[in-house]
């Protein structure tokens, strides 16, 4: 995901603005231009770890959707909102000088695949639009 830059930033020739998600699959090039310098957060996701996220239902737990690279475009509010979530568990993560419990570095890994997921859920068309119940969606609805 890019978080930010200071000019033009291009993958693949597409314009790409703060909150866009390009995917890398293994063993791809990466072509980029930069106007200027820039700041990605990246995450290395296991197929596995991506079908405990999303469950066997949705289109995103397809290995071939994560097998072709691309920019996934993202509403620039959404990018914000996902930018933020990831700053504060980066700020997290550095205060805690305590070695984490198995139980909180699952909970952290969770928290940032559906970070990054959630990005992608909001990038597709509202007619493919996967049905994906991230945790925090789902706290939501139930709380409504």
């Amino acid at each position: 995901m890019l978080l930010a830059s200071a000019g033009r930033v291009s993958r693949w020739h597409q314009d790409v603005q703060p909150g866009d998600i390009c995917v890398y699959p293994p063993g791809v090039d990466h072509d980029g231009i930069y106007g200027s310098g820039a700041t990605y957060a990246a995450v290395s996701i296991a197929p596995s770890e991506l079908v405990s996220v999303l469950g066997y239902e949705s289109p995103l737990a397809d290995p071939e959707f994560w097998n072709r690279t691309g920019v996934q475009l993202t509403n620039p509010l959404i990018g914000e909102e996902i930018r933020r979530r990831l700053a504060g568990i980066i700020r997290n993560l550095e205060r805690n000088t305590v070695a984490a419990s198995t139980q909180a570095v699952d909970f952290l890994r969770c928290s940032i695949i559906e970070t990054f997921v959630t990005s992608f859920i909001n990038a597709q068309p509202p007619d493919r639009a996967p049905r994906f119940y991230a945790g925090s969606r789902l706290v939501r609805e139930v709380d409504n």
